[in-house]
């Protein structure tokens, strides 16, 4: 009693609340297995998937791309890299693959559970007056929408490739010649729009081998870029359609459905010949009456490129005047309308060349050995630890009151003189068991 006493005087010292604890072993024990669940449970499956982010870093390669703060996609439209991550890019994707049915993109995006960010930085390129820009692209999103990792990851690499995909299956009408055909009047206007078609699309080639090569294979045979261009320039120099020309100014063939009126056409020409030949006349008179060479040199020239005026519009003249008697020839027809058709294909050909080519020439570069990283949340090891310190703490607290409130039970029966001998043997014999 005088230790105890002594004990009570001085505060409870660590011994006797251990001793206290001990007292109630069995219920600090359960407190702590039940706490350890409970806290490894609830952080596992309630905080960690509120908390755990799937994040993706990339750089991206585009067609044409000066690495400058906008891009242009080469139908003129630009590019808004915001659209990765908005809600009808989310639902085309989810469309594409029935790995991604299940994935809640709508809330996602309404959540703003999913978003992308674009990183500018301004790099040294080695000389003291130069930089460059490297720009990155970050995409987070959040990891309650998603199954499992792999199903995350496929997820966010399709988002990634959408620009790719996009230039694959970009629409351009390479064909405006083409389209103008339909309007033509004549056999002349038609020949002279497909001439024009098959230039445009030649310098277009140029273009593409000025950018990527002319040893650029575009599709699984092997088929260069090279090799395209010299079929069209091919066919371009083979007269074909230059023949056609001579035959229709030969034969004066007119469309069926023509209706140009010659006549009219005749007088606008007459009437540009009579100034035409005018304004020739002055020429030569001021050219005979001249003295200084210096004059007569130029005069000469402009006097040569008035005769070529005189001479052309004399020659259409003759042309209209046979146009005017003219017929309509069908198998020359199908002629044109074969030529029509193999510069349509050619048109075509290079719309379907030009889209491989972009998808081939852009790429996602992924910054991350993994492509997709996991941050945020707790790790498997830090939740155990964490819940069996927890565990620990309150277990101990637990033990330590439930062992006071008995003893103090104890006590009080002691005190009262109520089964005073059994209580003082039960705490003996507790006593003795520590």
């Amino acid at each position: 009693m005088e230790e105890q006493q002594v004990s009570e005087e001085g505060g409870v010292s660590v011994r006797e609340i251990f001793r206290t604890i001990w007292f109630r072993k069995w219920v600090a024990l359960a407190v702590a297995v039940a706490l350890f669940l409970v806290c490894a449970i609830s952080l596992f499956y309630g905080y960690n998937p509120s908390k755990k982010n799937y994040v993706m870093e990339f750089s991206l390669n585009l067609p044409g791309e000066d690495n400058s703060v906008v891009y242009i996609y080469p139908n003129g439209t630009q590019l808004y890299y915001a659209d990765m991550t908005s809600l009808p890019t989310l639902l085309a994707i989810k469309k594409s693959d029935e790995s991604f049915s299940d994935i809640d993109v709508e809330t996602m995006a309404a959540r703003g559970k999913i978003n992308i960010e674009r990183n500018i930085s301004i790099l040294a390129d080695g000389s003291s007056t130069s930089a460059y820009r490297e720009i990155t692209y970050t995409i987070t999103a959040s990891s309650n929408y998603f199954d499992s990792y792999k199903q995350a990851k496929d997820f966010l690499v399709k988002l990634a490739n959408t620009l790719a995909e996009y230039l694959a299956t970009m629409k351009i009408d390479y064909g405006a010649y083409i389209s103008m055909i339909d309007s033509a009047e004549d056999y002349e206007e038609i020949i002279g729009l497909l001439k024009s078609q098959l230039n445009d699309l030649e310098k277009k080639y140029e273009s593409l081998i000025k950018t990527y090569g002319e040893s650029f294979v575009v599709d699984e045979a092997g088929k260069t870029l090279l090799a395209y261009l010299n079929e069209l320039k091919a066919y371009n120099t083979s007269s074909i359609l230059d023949n056609l020309l001579t035959e229709a100014r030969t034969n004066f063939y007119v469309k069926e459905n023509s209706t140009v009126d010659y006549a009219l056409r005749k007088t606008e020409l007459e009437n540009e010949l009579a100034k035409a030949e005018a304004t020739l006349q002055k020429l030569e008179i001021v050219f005979n009456g001249s003295e200084s060479s210096s004059t007569i040199v130029l005069d000469a020239n402009v006097l040569k490129e008035q005769y070529d005026l005189v001479y052309d519009l004399k020659y259409q003249i003759g042309i209209i005047d046979g146009y005017i008697k003219g017929s309509v020839n069908e198998e020359y027809d199908k002629k044109v309308q074969d030529a029509i058709n193999k510069v349509t294909v050619f048109t075509d050909s290079y719309s379907d060349t030009s889209a491989t080519v972009y998808s081939k020439a852009s790429s996602v570069v992924y910054l991350n050995p993994g492509v997709v990283v996991t941050t945020g949340g707790m790790g498997l090891t830090t939740i155990l630890v964490l819940s069996f310190i927890v565990a620990v703490i309150v277990a101990l607290i637990a033990g330590y009151v439930a062992g006071k409130f008995k003893l103090n039970a104890l006590k009080r029966a002691e005190a009262g003189g109520e089964n005073a001998s059994d209580a003082t043997s039960e705490t003996k014999e507790e006593e003795e068991k520590q």
